[in-house]
């Protein structure tokens, strides 16, 4: 059936097992001989990361956690320390720095025969290989042995943090049935999911995979779907501000830009942009800056304010550029180009056209390391034997990663967050 026709997935029948995470604390390695210096760390900058939205925070704090294991010259504290690090550098988009630290956490699992450290360190680096790179495929196949370990290991924390991932990255490819299923069963493992994996986050998630519905939809069927969005939104937000979820609230209002965009509304999407940007503002989050000035230049130029949109894209260019590498960079100029082009200004086009393509080139070399890392560690994995490696055999045919750039038409393809923040620029 199309997406409007599309009755919602059944509940799942099978019981959710009365499973708790190995330890009270949130953790991400299974040794349990971690100080309490260590777990008060973690604590912090989970709150910090997860609750607050400050990402920064998040990063010194992880970071902290790095050097207090190394003093304390504990293997499994370097462990926990590491994989934090991971996601904090992700949520902070620091996307390639996440999946170097993910590599490190899991070589170290691997060395600690610790494979619910090794589960954490790759359900990261799934997902901060498809924010940068062209990943989907190798992602998808990276969380489903990570979900397999979640369930062998009895891990409810583990297991909520993959469910939520693979529901974006099935929402990506536009298997939303599946996405659904994902959903529904991370919210059932909300209460028992702990700190990284808050209810705030996963039903904001499950939000804005209405929204990607809507937009995928026949243009025809959209109206409804994009009403449905609206109303799930609403009790989304809701809910951020009631656990008082910043991360979640701001990246909420990032999603309902795009709604009301949709909608027409381009007031009420301006309204929710500068939202969007108080609290990145405050938690100085220069990626999601540099976005919000694009999405929001796009509405100006849509309502022919041509050099407020201007300025917009002047703004989001000079943000993204002290924050390379960024994928925005390019799509910038290409707007720049477009506007131009409807201002008449068509000694300006080529010029901001090739410099599009300059930086798309420059994009691809600054991760060229990156996505050769990524293809030794897959190729690497997918090689051991299936009792000493966290992948099962059908791995082996997994397709690497290509230097191809999908075109980012605009940060509204993105989806809303993962347990990171961002995924894939579709």
């Amino acid at each position: 059936p199309s997406p409007a026709s599309a009755p919602p997935p059944p509940s799942d029948p099978t019981p959710v097992p009365a499973r708790v995470p190995m330890r009270t604390h949130p953790g991400f390695a299974s040794a349990s001989m971690v100080s309490q210096k260590i777990h008060d760390a973690t604590r912090a900058a989970i709150r910090a990361t997860r609750q607050e939205g400050n990402t920064l925070k998040g990063l010194r704090l992880a970071r902290r956690m790095v050097v207090l294991a190394q003093q304390e010259n504990s293997a499994p504290a370097e462990l926990e320390a590491l994989n934090f690090l991971a996601i904090c550098q992700a949520a902070n988009g620091d996307y390639m720095e996440a999946i170097a630290a993910s590599i490190d956490a899991f070589d170290k699992a691997k060395k600690l025969q610790d494979q619910l450290g090794m589960a954490h360190a790759l359900t990261t680096l799934a997902g901060a290989a498809s924010f940068i790179l062209d990943t989907l495929d190798v992602s998808l196949l990276m969380l489903d042995e990570c979900l397999k370990f979640a369930l062998i290991l009895n891990n409810v924390a583990l297991e909520a943090r993959v469910r939520v991932l693979r529901g974006l990255v099935l929402g990506s490819l536009e298997r939303f049935d599946e996405s659904e299923a994902e959903f529904a069963r991370a919210m059932q493992l909300i209460p028992f999911a702990g700190a990284n994996t808050p209810r705030a986050l996963v039903i904001g998630n499950h939000a804005h995979l209405a929204v990607k519905r809507a937009r995928a939809a026949p243009a025809s069927e959209q109206l409804p779907l994009w009403q449905r969005a609206q109303t799930q939104s609403d009790a989304a937000l809701a809910v951020a501000r009631t656990d008082g979820n910043h991360i979640s609230e701001s990246l909420l209002h990032f999603s309902r830009g795009e709604l009301n965009r949709r909608l027409g509304k381009y007031d009420v999407a301006l309204t929710e942009y500068r939202e969007v940007m108080r609290f990145a503002k405050a938690a100085k989050q220069g990626m999601r800056i540099a976005e919000t000035h694009f999405e929001i230049a796009h509405i100006y130029a849509l309502r022919d304010s041509n050099e407020a949109a201007l300025a917009e894209y002047q703004a989001a260019l000079h943000v993204a550029e002290s924050h390379r590498p960024m994928r925005l960079i390019s799509p910038i100029y290409m707007a720049m180009a477009k506007l131009q082009r409807k201002l008449g200004h068509i000694n300006q086009v080529a010029a901001l056209q090739k410099k599009a393509e300059e930086e798309k080139t420059v994009f691809l070399r600054e991760s060229e390391h990156t996505r050769r890392a990524l293809n030794e560690f897959w190729r690497g994995l997918s090689a051991m034997p299936k009792q000493a490696a966290m992948v099962s055999t059908t791995a082996t045919s997994a397709p690497l990663i290509t230097p191809t750039v999908t075109p980012y038409a605009t940060p509204t393809d993105t989806p809303f967050i993962t347990p990171l923040q961002r995924e894939h620029h579709r």
